[in-house]
């Protein structure tokens, strides 16, 4: 009657009555025996389900970051005495928008060096981390401001992982 699983996808931030996808049984009976309507058996207050058409929409506005994965149960029933169902799994994944900044470990780092350091020790490394998912999370390190005096002590910086900072002349 119905197929069992369905995935799809929706991206966070999207706007309520978002189409996530249609379901659709068959029922082969004649008149109200082949009449179905669909019902939404979970997950509520996070979508809806239309009882004629089996389309289902976005009630909210998702954050990855909260929840990343819904799974609804979803009911096919046909208008007959009895009545006969079958049920389907639809399984929502919630792309990921880039809405988080990086975020340093640290909010201040402060390290000393000697005047005789070897030129290309290093000196210290950072982190930022990035709730976000994917290409999304992915953190590059410039440095913008505090270099003091007439010589810069930064002379490379790691631009996809941790930065690393090495002294110069």
């Amino acid at each position: 009657m119905i197929k069992s699983f369905f995935f799809k996808q929706v991206k966070e931030n999207s706007p309520i009555g978002t189409t996530v996808l249609r379901v659709t049984a068959i029922d082969k009976d004649s008149n109200n025996n082949g009449r179905v309507t669909y019902h939404l058996k979970s997950n509520q207050l996070y979508f809806a389900l239309d009882i004629n058409s089996g389309m289902i929409t976005t009630k909210k506005v998702f954050d990855r970051e909260a929840t990343q994965n819904y799974f609804c149960v979803v009911e096919a029933r046909d208008q007959g005495q009895p009545s006969m169902t079958d049920i389907c799994v639809v399984e929502i994944s919630i792309g990921d928008e880039n809405d988080n900044a990086p975020q340093f470990e640290s909010k201040n780092y402060n390290i000393s060096v000697f005047e005789d350091e070897l030129v290309g020790k290093e000196l210290l490394i950072v982190v930022a981390t990035d709730r976000d998912a994917g290409i999304n999370a992915r953190v590059r390190y410039h440095i913008t401001d505090g270099n003091t005096g007439e010589k810069s002590f930064v002379t490379a910086i790691g631009l996809d992982t941790k930065a690393i900072f090495e002294g110069k002349d």
